[in-house]
């Protein structure tokens, strides 16, 4: 999948959470993204929309290691993708599976 396609769905996942939040409706939404989204702005930008406004958002990282077109360890300084969601006081829960 195309990272910037599937990037764009997290703004708009923060935005349809604030607006089932504010109709009062207890919703919670729920959203995936691969690594290289991690990366970019809008990731950050709908993950702190999401906490100013306290949206029940849940955003699953698929660590695939290689985001176009660089790998993981070439995109970011961290050495895992859970500081990212951490760095806004989320609760981080990190699973780890193998797909043979």
């Amino acid at each position: 999948m195309n990272k910037q396609i599937e990037l764009c769905q997290i703004p708009h996942a923060a935005g349809v959470g604030y607006g089932v939040k504010f109709h009062g409706e207890n919703t919670v939404i729920l959203t995936f993204i691969g690594d290289g989204g991690t990366s970019e702005g809008d990731f950050h930008e709908a993950l702190n929309f999401a906490e100013v406004w306290k949206v029940a958002l849940i955003t699953v990282i698929q660590n695939k290691h290689y985001a176009i077109p660089l790998p993981v360890h070439k995109q970011t300084a961290s050495k895992t993708l859970a500081p990212k969601g951490v760095i806004l006081e989320w609760k981080v829960k990190v699973g780890y599976s193998r797909v043979p």
